[in-house]
């Protein structure tokens, strides 16, 4: 082949070159989706990856829980502290219910009112050893209301003064004593026959028992006095 034929061939293979290279450049290159989103994820991971270094934030550390202690089961005891008996039913308590109480009515007025106006013998009077006497003492109603004849005399404290016939406690009045009359209330006595003084104290009670009054007297037994007998 000639020199002339190579260089045409040369050329026309260099104008093949060129019109294929122009031609490719008017050609709009294809673009691929994937390659977009892969790059646009890796421009997005490598900005916060700067804002990152550029602004650190304070770790946490992560402390795993500790064990929980369970709290202790209290042992379920009879009362006063004692051990109960399964199956059998607890102590239970008395309710101490108190006594109503319930007072004693009060003696009326009119009963109340009463005077004394005589008294025989009168106190620390001297006896002879062993003498007998009727104690009266004579009382006045100075109530507005009636006494009845189950009215009562009837001993309560000190020395009783008697012995055999002479020991009875208590006394009816044994008559109708109307507001501002008078009643003599006997009582039978005995002093001792040994020397000294002795006290006896009595109540003055209502048809209902309830007191109203009190009468007392002191006798003195001594070998000197003259009065043996006291009607």
């Amino acid at each position: 082949m000639s020199i002339n034929l190579r260089k045409a061939g040369l050329m026309i293979m260099l104008a093949a070159i060129l019109l294929s290279a122009c031609g490719a450049r008017e050609t709009e290159p294809t673009i691929n989706p994937d390659m977009i989103y892969t790059a646009a994820a890796m421009t997005v991971a490598a900005q916060l990856t700067d804002a990152a270094a550029m602004n650190p934030t304070s770790t946490y550390t992560v402390i795993p829980p500790t064990e929980t202690q369970a709290l202790p089961t209290l042992p379920v005891g009879a009362p006063n502290g004692t051990a109960g008996i399964p199956g059998q039913p607890l102590t239970t308590s008395t309710v101490l219910v108190l006594a109503t109480f319930t007072p004693s009515p009060l003696p009326p007025v009119a009963q109340a009112k009463y005077e004394i106006v005589g008294q025989y013998p009168a106190d620390e009077a001297e006896l002879q050893p062993g003498t007998r006497l009727d104690m009266i003492w004579t009382i006045k109603n100075t109530g507005t209301e009636t006494w009845t004849e189950d009215y009562t005399i009837e001993f309560f404290s000190g020395d009783r003064l008697g012995g055999g016939y002479y020991k009875t406690t208590s006394y009816e009045f044994g008559k109708i004593v109307k507001p501002g009359e008078t009643i003599n209330v006997r009582v039978d006595m005995k002093v001792p026959k040994e020397k000294g003084e002795y006290y006896s104290w009595w109540k003055l009670k209502d048809e209902n028992g309830v007191n109203f009054g009190d009468v007392d007297v002191t006798l003195v037994v001594s070998s000197h006095a003259t009065t043996t007998s006291i009607p």
